[in-house]
């Protein structure tokens, strides 16, 4: 048996493991792939669709677009940052989130 050739936590190697099984899905079934995207949306869980992301790296978002972007409510983004130092930027616009540190949050935790 090979062992795992990257550096991952288990729960990163779950992620692997299915959005490979997902790319075979959309691969040989399309429509398929699709409702079940949808259906997974609908719970939620939209970190299975693959989607391009309009920032780049020294973008400030607001607290709403951060929650979107992590996939996470708005009231977890403010807890992060209040109780685990998810790096936040006071603007006079208000709390802002660098969307490098959002990027490098995600991939650490």
């Amino acid at each position: 048996m090979k062992s795992w050739p990257w550096p991952d936590s288990p729960l990163k190697r779950r992620e692997r493991v299915a959005l490979s099984y997902r790319a075979m899905l959309e691969r040989h079934a399309p429509e398929v792939c699709k409702q079940l995207d949808d259906q997974m949306v609908e719970y939620g869980q939209t970190w299975v669709v693959e989607r391009i992301v309009p920032y780049m790296d020294d973008d400030l978002l607001s607290a709403d677009l951060a929650a979107e972007y992590c996939g996470v409510t708005l009231k977890t983004i403010y807890m992060w940052r209040s109780q685990r130092g998810l790096p936040s930027i006071k603007t006079p616009d208000g709390i802002r989130f660098r969307f490098m540190d959002l990027r490098k949050w995600k991939a650490e935790h």
